[in-house]
């Protein structure tokens, strides 16, 4: 019987470590992913960036035309 039981040890343990390999491989996964997303995110904060520069860049001629063509109130 103690080979009988220590056989059924042996397989739970077997497959709990397989299940471990298979969530190990699982979170690495993810890490990757969310690495890539990372960069993305990233990215997408220094196009942001870029196209607020641009907007200033083109309120600020839009202001000076404005004021050179009297459309706007000088107080």
């Amino acid at each position: 019987m103690i080979d009988g039981s220590d056989s059924l040890v042996l397989q739970i343990l077997q497959r709990m470590d397989e299940k471990l390999d298979r969530a190990t491989a699982d979170v690495g996964a993810l890490k990757h992913g969310m690495t890539s997303v990372e960069r993305q995110l990233a990215d997408i904060r220094g196009d942001i960036a870029d196209l607020s520069r641009r907007i200033e860049r083109v309120e600020v001629r839009l202001n000076s035309i404005e004021r050179r063509l009297d459309l706007v109130d000088s107080r």
